[in-house]
């Protein structure tokens, strides 16, 4: 066989297998999974929560189960799978979709997208105008092989590249609006 043909043969291979992943980790995820959060739990959840900036309507959301965000805002607009088995509610009038982690089925990662708030700034932002609200972020700069451009902020408590919680801004370039901001509460996965 020619060079091509090994190439498109490789493509296909590699396809196939990511089909087959795909497929067999969505088969293992049962969005409804009963929630398995202890009371002792829930409170130490809530405990994690004793910075100001959890204050914010959408960081108080961290720790939630599915159960409390259907409660406080209804039936969800989306409700999917996830990446490695958690599952991923989205709200359309609050712009945000919920990520709820595979075992305890709590909240600990947010998305955000166009004109979600937190912290003082929204989606559609410049870099400019969030760096005049929240500072200079912890890191910035093209990822991703130059396809996106992301600042990150570091809040809570810090050891090393990690932060007790991350706000990943994602845009196009520095001087683009921002597209959305993803949270990532990393105390919580201590």
């Amino acid at each position: 066989m020619d060079k091509k043909k090994y190439i498109t043969l490789g493509v296909t291979i590699i396809f196939l297998f990511s089909l087959f992943i795909y497929f067999t980790v969505r088969e293992e995820i049962d969005l409804d999974k009963e929630e398995v959060v202890s009371e002792e739990r829930r409170e130490e959840l809530e405990e994690m929560k004793d910075k100001d900036f959890y204050k914010d309507p959408l960081l108080d959301h961290l720790g939630w189960t599915k159960k409390e965000l259907i409660e406080r805002h209804g039936e969800p607009d989306i409700v999917e799978p996830h990446y490695y088995g958690e599952e991923k509610i989205y709200y359309n009038n609050l712009r945000t979709g919920f990520i709820l982690s595979r075992e305890e089925r709590v909240v600990n990662i947010l998305y955000l997208y166009s004109e979600a708030q937190i912290l003082g700034i929204k989606v559609g932002m410049n870099a400019s105008e969030i760096e005049s609200v929240l500072g200079e972020p912890r890191i910035k700069g093209e990822d991703y092989g130059g396809e996106v451009y992301i600042m990150t902020y570091f809040l809570g408590d810090q050891r090393e590249d990690l932060a007790e919680l991350e706000l990943w801004v994602y845009m196009q370039d520095e001087e683009g609006p921002s597209e959305r901001i993803k949270v990532f509460w990393k105390k919580y996965w201590e």
